[in-house]
């Protein structure tokens, strides 16, 4: 009967850490005050529930795209909220955005949270973001009642090659409840279907997912699915971790 359950919140998960995912082009410059107005135009395009205002933001390819990845998210949380703030200056010349979303939508008995926070780096040209890429992700989803509060513990980068951990962290003590939950890296395959990896979960011991990990020989980004299986609820995370072969990299 769980398995339903997994799914559901793998391919919601999936969908929206990777809504604004697109191939990372070569480093680019933005001007500032344009990427303060271009956050709060697109805070607004988001929550209006409206494509033409988002598309109107986007280069016209990009657009197209992310209106369909748009349209199946309003699908599994038509609440959603966004917000969309300016970041910090990147060290190659770029701005950056930050976005945040919240939702929640009942299915059934089952009440399904969503919170996620995405950093972009950007490029505006003429109120138009012409380039983007995703440096940072985590999206984490709850089936209960009141979510969990846990803590994700995972670096933003890593080196090739390197082991690090990957710690998932409930902050309310668990008293003689039984945890299960499990981990794995998400293809590349998976990210172009958006579709749902087959994840074994074992028992836990102690408060949480607590896991050595190893990022590959090729820089790039490395893609992560966890469950933690409760007894009153579910809980699904990705989470994108930059792999890169130069340690000045790490810190963008």
């Amino acid at each position: 009967m769980e398995k339903p359950k997994v799914c559901y919140l793998f391919k919601v998960a999936l969908a929206s850490s990777l809504f604004f995912t697109l191939t990372p082009q070569w480093p680019i410059h933005a001007n500032a005050f344009e990427d303060q107005l271009l956050s709060k135009r697109l805070e607004n395009a988001l929550n209006a529930k409206d494509i033409d205002p988002l598309i109107d933001l986007l280069h016209a390819k990009e657009g197209s795209e992310l209106a369909n990845r748009y349209k199946k998210f309003l699908k599994s949380f038509p609440n959603a909220k966004w917000k969309v703030k300016q970041g910090k200056l990147l060290k190659d010349g770029r701005n950056s955005l930050e976005i945040y979303i919240t939702g929640k939508k009942k299915i059934k008995s089952n009440q399904y949270s969503i919170n996620s926070r995405q950093v972009l780096g950007i490029k505006v040209k003429e109120g138009k973001i012409i380039n983007k890429e995703v440096i940072s992700e985590e999206t984490v989803i709850q089936s209960f009642k009141d979510p969990l509060s846990i803590k994700i513990q995972v670096p933003e980068a890593v080196l090739t090659g390197t082991k690090y951990d990957f710690d998932v962290i409930l902050k309310k003590p668990l008293g003689d409840t039984i945890l299960a939950g499990g981990l794995i890296d998400i293809s590349n395959e998976h990210i172009r279907n958006q579709s749902s990896p087959n994840i074994e979960i074992v028992p836990l011991g102690g408060g949480g997912l607590f896991k050595s990990v190893q990022a590959p020989l090729k820089a790039g980004v490395q893609n992560w699915a966890a469950v933690l299986a409760h007894p009153e609820g579910l809980i699904s995370i990705t989470k994108m971790v930059r792999v890169v072969s130069n340690p000045a990299d790490i810190d963008l």
